[in-house]
């Protein structure tokens, strides 16, 4: 199962990265968190431990969290643009 979740992140993050350029910059953040999580799910399915759990889930974790807030300050830095024009 985890080779789908595998697929799937990687199509997303290759449809953001298409878009991209036609509708937001912040797309290409936002696949590469897709693309981050793609390789990381296809990682734990071919290793034989587990990287959601102990150190590494905490790693994962992290580093989503850190990326995630990092795209909410962008978006409301450029809502608060949009609307003082």
């Amino acid at each position: 199962m985890g080779y789908v979740y595998a697929g799937l992140w990687a199509v997303l993050a290759i449809y953001l990265f298409v878009m991209a350029n036609r509708v937001s910059k912040i797309l290409y953040l936002v696949g590469g968190l897709f693309s981050f999580m793609a390789i990381w799910w296809l990682v734990n399915e071919l290793v034989s431990i587990n990287l959601f759990e102990g150190v590494y889930g905490i790693i994962f974790r992290v580093a989503v969290g850190v990326i995630l807030i990092a795209l909410l300050i962008i978006y409301l830095i450029m809502k608060k643009r949009n609307n003082q024009e």
